[in-house]
């Protein structure tokens, strides 16, 4: 019990560190006004961790805006932004920038450069890198979105291998990997590309690869 308690605590104190450092880590408020300038990988990292420790909501005086100033790699520890309890919620402009490192070799449901996101638009941005799992039973896999509700995404080049091995997973697609009901109109993908056009037999949008 104390040693949860403990965990608890620490996990915490790092989260608020992070948030703590934003101001100097990041240019911007994360406003409509004031967008927070991403200029490396870590950004997103700060950005992260506001959202799980619930600055950044739905609401509409509480969306996240969030501008790419030029081309980044994501960090080794990077994790998707946004998930089910804390989706990313707000605007993503990539401004044509590349986005590379997206390496993740995933044990869980709702993966992507974003795990789940709700209320959101994503645009203008190329990604590069690879996504691996050999664990069976997962699902919203997806390139750039896992797990999409009320999201729209326009004019994302995705580059990267979505390759699962001998085992059997659900809902995964080369940018989307699920759609919130099953309502496409609550999701609009438009001028977007994967490099993984084969279809698979499972459901999502650019549809990834198997092995």
């Amino acid at each position: 019990m104390k040693q949860n308690l403990l965990l608890r605590f620490v996990t915490l104190m790092l989260v608020s560190m992070l948030i703590s450092q934003a101001a100097w880590a990041l240019s911007g408020e994360g406003t409509k006004d004031n967008p927070y300038i991403v200029t490396k990988g870590a950004d997103l990292d700060v950005i992260r961790a506001e959202i799980e420790a619930g600055k950044w909501t739905s609401e509409t005086s509480k969306q996240v805006y969030v501008s790419l100033a030029n081309d980044i790699v994501l960090t080794s520890s990077f994790q998707p932004i946004g998930t089910k309890n804390h989706p990313f919620s707000g605007y993503f402009y990539g401004n044509f920038h590349t986005i590379s490192g997206l390496n993740l070799n995933y044990t869980a449901s709702n993966q992507g450069l974003f795990g789940c996101t709700y209320a959101a638009e994503i645009s203008d941005f190329i990604l590069k890198g690879s996504m691996t799992s050999t664990k069976s039973g997962l699902s919203a896999i997806g390139s750039v979105v896992g797990y999409a509700d009320i999201t729209k995404i326009g004019k994302v080049k995705s580059y990267v291998n979505i390759t699962i091995k001998n085992v059997a997973q659900s809902h995964i697609g080369g940018i989307v990997g699920h759609m919130s009901s099953g309502q496409r109109s609550r999701v609009l993908v438009q001028n977007s590309s994967s490099s993984n056009p084969q279809p698979i037999g499972f459901s999502g949008i650019l549809l990834a690869k198997r092995q």
